[in-house]
């Protein structure tokens, strides 16, 4: 039997961004067996000017050895240059990055300086395999 699991995301002490803070709201996520659903929208971000990577940690559970997850993402106030914004969750975490898909070059991590404005937004859902 399948767990089914679907629960508000309450914010803890371990929840985390590589430099700065971030409110988030909408969180929630649904596990039904290893496959974790994610829904989140990430606002009031307070580092945009450090030229770091902009990761959230603080997933509900911790990505199997062998995930590489992509997820949907609308967005607002990120300099993209017209790019699309894709999360992403790799082996082995229990946080997500974003990276932009370039046309003519390779993919680039977002970065907290790439957040143009205190009204910077990501919307989000990805579904990712837990350990």
């Amino acid at each position: 039997v399948d767990e089914h699991l679907h629960t508000v995301i309450k914010r803890r002490a371990s929840d985390t961004i590589s430099i700065g803070t971030i409110s988030y709201s909408y969180a929630y996520y649904t596990k039904v067996g290893n496959l974790v659903t994610l829904n989140l929208n990430v606002h009031t971000i307070s580092d945009r000017t450090d030229t770091g990577i902009f990761l959230i940690g603080g997933l509900p559970y911790t990505s199997s050895s062998n995930n590489r997850a992509i997820g949907a993402v609308m967005h607002r106030y990120i300099d993209d240059a017209g790019e699309d914004v894709t999360a992403w969750v790799d082996s082995n975490v229990s946080s997500l990055k974003f990276y932009l898909s370039q046309q003519s070059s390779n993919w680039q991590q977002v970065r907290h300086v790439d957040l143009m404005s205190a009204s910077a937004q990501f919307y989000m859902t990805i579904t990712y395999q837990a350990a």
